[in-house]
């Protein structure tokens, strides 16, 4: 007997063996890493890619438009209501309190799906890069549900047309070479009525222009309509 009491005895008897795990290299932790982001992207992300695209491309467009008429004080003041806009002070939430002058730099905002509160990033590691201002796409359940609802149309334009209407992202993609209505109608095998009409939208949208040339007119993207083509075009991240 060694003097200790039974108990303690049968305490470390009973306990199971613990070996240290086998070390690993950085490269290796980095492929369990990436393999795990992966696997969550397939199962979050991946199946409902369409409806986020279209998501952000409405409400980029709704801020562009909000710039337009409201200026970049009422921009700013429409992104979610934990920020504040009092010229000259822009009021965002954080862990900390702290004093930023932008000093020039620009503000970046970038539409989130996956955050439900603002988010501002001032610790960019280049100093004349612009601040990042992170805000909500959704505000609450309703939101939510409403990008897992149907999914978009399957294949290449799925989320421009679930933005748009499938026939209007034709008429956005026949105009980004200009042409006239009847050009447009023939591209998107439409009838002249319903490509006159959809163009139509598209300009009220702020996403075409129209100009009268010799007896017809042209058709036009405008800077904003060609943003949102070059932005679909972008592949989503691999599965």
């Amino acid at each position: 007997m060694d003097g200790r009491p039974a108990r303690h005895r049968g305490a470390a008897a009973g306990r199971p063996r613990l070996d240290p795990p086998a070390p690993r290299g950085g490269a290796e932790w980095s492929g369990i890493v990436h393999s795990a982001v992966e696997r969550y992207h397939a199962v979050a992300v991946a199946p409902y890619w369409s409806q986020l695209l279209a998501a952000a491309h409405a409400d980029r467009t709704r801020r562009a438009l909000a710039a337009a008429d409201t200026g970049t004080g009422g921009l700013l003041a429409s992104l979610h209501p934990e920020i504040r806009w009092e010229p000259p002070v822009l009021s965002v939430p954080c862990a900390f309190d702290t004093d930023l002058e932008p000093a020039g730099r620009g503000l970046d905002l970038v539409p989130t799906f996956f955050w439900p509160r603002p988010l501002a990033l001032l610790d960019n590691a280049e100093p004349e890069r612009p601040l990042v201002l992170r805000y909500p796409l959704a505000r609450d359940l309703a939101a939510y549900r409403a990008v897992w609802a149907a999914a978009a149309p399957a294949g290449p334009d799925g989320a421009l047309a679930a933005l748009l209407g499938t026939t209007r992202a034709r008429t956005l993609h026949a105009a980004a070479a200009p042409a006239g209505t009847a050009e447009l109608a023939r591209r998107t095998g439409t009838s002249p009525a319903t490509a006159s009409h959809h163009a139509s939208v598209l300009r009220a949208a702020g996403l075409l222009t129209t100009e009268r040339d010799g007896p017809g007119v042209r058709h036009a993207l405008t800077p904003m309509g060609r943003a949102l083509l070059q932005d679909h075009a972008l592949p989503p991240p691999s599965a």
